[in-house]
């Protein structure tokens, strides 16, 4: 939640008076890397009704994620130990997931924003999970602008 909280304040830093439209928490197939990416109202162009236009997302880093991304590297070693790699993926998507929900529902992130995780290196495991944590994580408004940018 920290990462999240660090997030959103350097968007705020960089994009002064302007509104948060989408927010990503990115990883790879291992979900090891951890990163984040967001838009803004005014880009591109103004067009608060497309904060995914693309993946053209102004804003995005990887140093706020650096104590969770230690700690994911950590359950992979783990997991690869015991041969349960995909409990490792399973339990660390739905921790994404999750701060996700806590940022939303502590305010850190508005309702009328678009929030998702999404990995780099999708499996159809994977494709599956950010699917259904879109629709678990954002209004209606919200997931239609996601599906429109993934048709």
């Amino acid at each position: 939640m920290a990462s999240i909280r660090a997030s959103v304040a350097a968007i705020r830093d960089k994009a002064p008076g302007q509104r948060l439209s989408a927010f990503a928490i990115f990883t790879d197939d291992g979900l090891v890397s951890l990163g984040w990416a967001a838009n803004v109202s005014g880009y591109p162009e103004g067009d608060a009704n497309n904060p995914i236009d693309a993946v053209d997302y102004p804003f995005g880093g990887y140093k706020e994620f650096s104590a969770p991304q230690a700690q994911l590297n950590a359950s992979y070693n783990e997991s690869a130990a015991r041969g349960t790699f995909e409990e490792h993926v399973l339990g660390s998507f739905e921790c994404i997931v999750e701060a996700l929900a806590s940022a939303r529902s502590l305010g850190v992130i508005e309702n009328d924003v678009l929030v998702f995780p999404c990995s780099t290196d999708p499996s159809e495991l994977l494709e599956s999970l950010e699917r259904a944590a879109v629709e678990r994580l954002n209004d209606s408004e919200r997931v239609k602008q996601w599906n429109l940018a993934h048709e």
